[in-house]
């Protein structure tokens, strides 16, 4: 039997979003409500050229990265820029801007890479719940050098285990 592409079946679109809502939401613990009009509509109206299978991946990349219980487009879709963020989350990402000001300012590469990478893993960590395998794939890198970076930060995954975000 021939299935045609999802973008010849836009009308299953959102039952197959629903469907890959609850199935994420149950995964990672998380209440991930159902998408706005407006996220729906870029949903449907998007060629989906790795059909279901990309579908599925950009339900869940946007369920892993909530952090307000909502799907947003610039999680969902890879390539969009993410609109300004509040406070209580920017102050959690890092700023190419951080430690700049005066040249005394300006911390040297290796020190500017440390506290990048620390903040990065502890950020990746803590949308995956201390999933290693999660982390490993949301971040495109071997599993191994997750738990290397862990080690070198002397970073305990068990911490992100139980958190509600």
């Amino acid at each position: 039997m021939d299935l045609p592409p999802l973008r010849e079946r836009r009308e299953d679109i959102p039952f197959l979003v629903y469907h890959f809502i609850r199935r994420f939401n149950e995964r990672f613990k998380k209440s991930v409500a159902v998408p706005t009009h407006e996220v729906m509509a870029r949903l449907t109206s998007y060629d989906w050229p790795g059909n279901i299978r990309e579908l599925q991946n950009a339900i869940e990349r946007g369920v892993v990265l909530s952090r307000d219980d909502k799907l947003h487009l610039h999680d969902l879709f890879r390539q969009l820029q993410p609109p300004t963020q509040p406070p209580e989350v920017a102050d959690n990402k890092f700023s190419i801007e951080e430690g700049l000001g005066d040249e005394s300012s300006i911390s040297p590469y290796a020190e500017a890479k440390r506290r990048f990478e620390q903040k990065y893993l502890t950020s990746l960590l803590a949308a995956t719940h201390g999933n290693i395998s999660e982390a490993s794939r949301l971040s495109g890198q071997y599993r191994t050098k997750i738990y290397r970076m862990m080690k070198r930060y002397n970073i305990e995954g068990d911490r992100f285990k139980h958190r509600s975000f």
